[in-house]
């Protein structure tokens, strides 16, 4: 039966209300999911077949190629074998060519045989004949040779007399040869010699010269610094106390001037308030008793109660007052300050073509600018490069400020801690002094004095100039730890210190600051008239602007 017939039997079944119903069902339907299962076993059946089919093919491919390589290597073999085959035919042929010509080459060989017994024995004939001339030839030959030797011999001994005579003669020749060579190299290596000894004793006698002129100046030095760091350390510790008590007085009295001025305002604040409210309160009283025509208690109109509210409009009014005269003296002090300050308009601007200058001066319409590598620049008033000069009587200084002294110029020089006076025409040195401390700060001449701060003490030092250095003073700048500039304008030092520009005003030997601005980006300055110049560094770049004072004469 086909599987179409049983299944149309089973849905007969099915139809019908036979009890067997369900199982017929799942009969039905088992049977359905194994011809599914046979049907998917059978198509990868196929699959696999027709996998095998391919590889099948592929092999015979394979084989069919073998079959032609195969065909094709015989073929070779056979035509190698064929080739063979000619060649031991065509060396047969040569081989009894060759037999035929040996078969003549041996009967003429036999002819030449009989010939030669022949001819041997006339020659053995002849040879005896030969012999006795031999023999008589060999005497006469001996005696010959005896003589040959005897005149080799004297040859020989006259030639070797030559050769040694030639070779003593050339050696002799070679070593008078090489003797003058080392002679002229010596004597080259003597003139060099003599040469250097002359400048090396020069050079002892100059580092000689300057090693004692060194010494002195480091041992005066030495003895001035000792007496002067002494004196110092002794003013330090006055200085030290005195500013300290001072320090703590300043301190208590701002505190306690705080605490009364908060104490003042609350109070103010409250007496002012409850004076309201109070005031508000009597009006109101007032009003009333005086519209119904009621006469006021003693309380409102004794003499004590009008004693005891003028006192109190009298402190109202004091501490208005003083509120409002500490108004006052806020505004005036921010007033005061701005108007103490300098204010700038910008002229000009030029940038600069090498980030190593540390300072500058102006010089009618020229600049002289200092560069930490290459001495001092001299510029036009469009910063066109003049003319450099890196050496100064053989010394070439790290030059960190300058300052001018009239036509000649001071320059502060870092790698020998001292200053140096300098002609700016041909760079002669004029003088040159050691500084006070050890590590030195700017430079400025006010015409009698030179200053310059020291960030080792954070003080300022003025030398006093009479032809040498006959004086040194110190003074203490408020707030100043170290510098990047400094200058003299009248009695009043300009101070550049972390990009902050401060005004010190100079009398009774001693400096009161006057204002203290933002200089932003500012690393060096200078004062000409009423123009301000200022070299900036803006991330590397340095740059002159020129600025107009505004408030010059305020």
């Amino acid at each position: 039966m086909s599987d179409n017939n049983f299944t149309n039997g089973f849905e007969f079944l099915a139809q019908g209300e036979t009890p067997a119903f369900e199982i017929v069902n799942f009969l039905k339907n088992k049977l359905k999911k194994k011809i599914d299962e046979y049907e998917a076993t059978i198509k990868e059946k196929d699959k696999t077949i027709e996998a095998l089919n391919g590889e099948i093919e592929s092999l015979k491919q394979t084989i069919e190629s073998l079959k032609n390589t195969y065909s094709e290597t015989q073929s070779e073999i056979l035509s190698q074998n064929k080739e063979l085959f000619l060649k031991m035919e065509e060396s047969k042929q040569i081989l009894l060519k060759q037999k035929e010509k040996h078969q003549k080459e041996i009967t003429l060989l036999k002819d030449i045989f009989d010939r030669t017994k022949s001819e041997i024995k006339t020659l053995s004939e002849e040879l005896d004949s030969l012999k006795k001339e031999r023999e008589k030839l060999r005497k006469e030959a001996f005696d010959l040779r005896t003589q040959k030797t005897l005149a080799e011999d004297k040859l020989k001994a006259v030639e070797n007399q030559l050769s040694q005579s030639k070779k003593a003669v050339e050696q002799t020749l070679s070593e008078l040869l090489d003797e003058r060579r080392k002679t002229q190299e010596l004597s080259k290596k003597i003139t060099e010699a003599q040469k250097e000894n002359e400048d090396l004793k020069k050079q002892l006698e100059s580092t000689k010269l300057a090693w004692d002129s060194e010494r002195a100046e480091w041992k005066e030095m030495w003895e001035r610094e000792r007496s002067l760091w002494e004196s110092h350390r002794m003013e330090f510790a006055v200085w030290e106390e005195r500013l300290r008590a001072e320090r703590e007085a300043w301190l208590k009295n701002i505190k306690e001037q705080e605490e009364k001025g908060v104490e003042g305002a609350k109070s103010l604040v409250k007496v002012l308030e409850d004076a309201s409210k109070w005031s508000y309160k009597v009006t109101e009283l007032l009003k009333i008793y005086a519209n119904k025509g009621i006469e006021l208690p003693q309380v409102f109109t004794s003499a004590q109660t009008v004693e005891k509210k003028a006192k109190k409009g009298v402190n109202k009014i004091l501490a208005l007052t003083a509120t409002a005269l500490v108004m006052l003296s806020v505004g005036f002090y921010f007033v005061r300050d701005y108007s103490l300050k300098l204010r700038f308009s910008k002229i000009a601007s030029y940038t600069l073509d090498d980030p190593n200058y540390t300072g500058f001066v102006k010089k009618g319409n020229w600049f002289v600018l200092s560069n930490w590598s290459n001495g001092l620049v001299f510029k036009d008033e469009n910063m066109n490069t003049l003319t450099k000069i890196s050496e100064f009587d053989g010394i070439k200084p790290k030059i960190s400020a300058i300052a001018q002294d009239g036509y000649d110029l001071w320059i502060l020089d870092l790698s020998g801690l001292r200053f140096i006076k300098i002609n700016p025409d041909d760079g002669k040195i004029i003088k040159s002094f050691k500084t006070a401390g050890v590590a030195p700060q700017g430079l400025a001449f006010d015409g009698m004095y030179l200053w310059s701060f020291d960030a080792s003490t954070g003080l300022l030092y003025r030398y006093e100039l009479n032809g040498e250095v006959k004086g040194v003073s110190s003074y203490n700048l408020d707030g100043i730890k170290n510098i990047d500039w400094l200058g003299w304008a009248g009695d009043k030092l300009y101070v550049l210190s972390n990009s902050k520009l401060y005004r010190f005003k100079y009398s009774g030997d001693k400096f009161s600051k006057i204002s203290a601005q933002k200089a932003k980006n500012f690393v060096y300055c200078y004062l000409y008239n009423d123009e301000f110049y200022a070299m900036k560094d803006n991330n590397g770049v340095k740059e002159i602007e020129i600025f107009k004072i505004k408030n010059i004469k305020e």
